[in-house]
């Protein structure tokens, strides 16, 4: 397990990660707190339901789809 601590940095509170966790430069996350004081990065990943499939959706699946990852984006914009 690694250990970090909290800076300061102007009107923010940072984490800085090590670098043996390999995260990619610029890549954007989202943030969860749980009621427990938990924080979760999550990261944020182009939308699953536009990738390439071998079957044909009917348009009401595909409405669906995007529908259901907008809503998905929504919750953690918060």
């Amino acid at each position: 397990m690694l250990k970090v601590t909290t800076r300061k940095t102007g009107n923010s509170v940072t984490v800085a990660l090590p670098k043996k966790l390999n995260v990619e430069l610029n890549q954007e996350y989202l943030v969860c707190k749980e009621e427990d004081g938990t924080i979760v990065l999550v990261p944020k990943m182009k939308n699953p339901f536009k990738q390439k499939m071998n079957m044909k959706q009917t348009p009401e699946e595909k409405k669906f789809e995007d529908l259901g990852w907008k809503e998905f984006n929504r919750a953690y914009e918060k």
